[in-house]
């Protein structure tokens, strides 16, 4: 089994205001199919969860899974950094 290297969680706020979120391609064909996944939601599972390194089909691409409030359900959000308030989105779904 692959080992998950864990960086140290960011400070836990909402990110919403200064987090500029890039869609992938991938992520603008996939976003018809997953319309109960809204950008507040994939914001704040990257400002408050830890940010696991280990993607395996990305390179330098981080996991941020985080149980949603208003739903209850694990969203799973694979992204990559881009400077400090740019994130590129790669894909976004739920676990269960």
């Amino acid at each position: 089994m692959r080992e998950f290297k864990s960086r140290p969680p960011r400070e836990k706020k909402w990110v919403g205001e200064f987090l500029e979120i890039v869609e992938s391609f991938h992520w603008q064909k996939k976003k018809k199919f997953r319309k109960n996944i809204e950008n507040y939601m994939i914001e704040y599972a990257i400002g408050n969860s830890k940010q696991f390194e280990g993607e395996k089909h990305h390179e330098n691409a981080l996991n941020a899974i985080v149980i949603i409030p208003q739903t209850g359900r694990k969203l799973k959000v694979v992204f990559r950094w881009i400077g400090k308030e740019k994130v590129k989105l790669i894909t976004a779904y739920y676990i269960d």
